[in-house]
């Protein structure tokens, strides 16, 4: 039996001078949009993640 565990994932809330929320298409859910964000890699911290994905 294949063991599963919880994957830690990172949002990003991105916000401009008028404090809107920069929303983008989801690959994952067609028709949909989500905030910027994404998986954390092994040994690296969530401030760090965010910033990585906040480039992408």
């Amino acid at each position: 039996m294949e063991k599963l565990f919880p994957k830690v994932v990172v949002g990003c809330f991105i916000l401009n001078d008028q404090n809107e929320i920069l929303l983008v298409k989801s690959h994952k859910w067609p028709g949909l949009w989500v905030v910027m964000g994404g998986h954390i890699e092994w040994g690296e911290t969530i401030a760090h993640t965010a910033e990585r994905e906040a480039k992408d």
